[in-house]
Parts: structure tokens; sequence; C-alpha cells
């Protein structure tokens, strides 16, 4: 049985996810916020993973950023400030490493 992503998310995640989906284009939240993770909550920050580095650096880079810490604060009903962690490391190295030496 395939479980979907929303059945087995935190649902104060959920309400953050949906917040932000309520306030953003569809294809914005697709690409940006659809495959975030949480990770964990502590007292002031919310740990959330990110399926790559692009995805995460261009949250942090951006307006998005703020669009996120404020559907957190909506979701938890307080202050927690968003730290994006990348969940599936990146090897840019090996990608662009020839398979066979060149002749």
């Amino acid at each position: 049985m395939v479980v979907s992503q929303t059945e087995t998310l935190d649902p104060f995640f959920q309400a953050t996810l949906d917040h932000i989906q309520s306030k953003i284009k569809r294809p914005i939240f697709d690409t940006w916020f659809r495959n975030l993770q949480l990770l964990g909550v502590d007292t002031d920050i919310i740990r959330i993973g990110t399926p790559n580095k692009f995805v995460k650096e261009w949250i942090e880079g951006s307006d998005l950023i703020h669009t996120l810490a404020a559907a957190v604060r909506e979701a938890y009903d307080r202050s927690l400030k968003p730290s994006l962690v990348l969940i599936e490391p990146e090897n840019d190295d090996e990608e662009f490493l020839p398979r066979t030496p060149a002749p």
C-alpha cells in the first residue's frame, strides 16, 4: 500500500504547507514547497528537509523564506525560525567525472 505524504505528515506541518499553498500560485508551491519534510521542532527552530541543494538555496535566498516563516508561525502559533536542511546529499563531483578515460 502506498501512503501519500499528506497522510503521514505532522498535522501542524501539514497546516503550514496548506497555508503556503493558499497564499501562492500552485506552480510555485509544487516547485519549492511540495517536497519539504519536517525533520524536527526545537524550542525556537523548526528543521525542514529539502530534496536538494538548489531548492534549499533558492528558498533561503528569496522572499519564499518569509512565506515559510509566516506559515510556520500561523500553524504552530509561535515564532519558530525555519532551518532548511539538505536531506539527500548530492555528490556533484562524481556526476561530472568521466566514466571511462578519454582516448
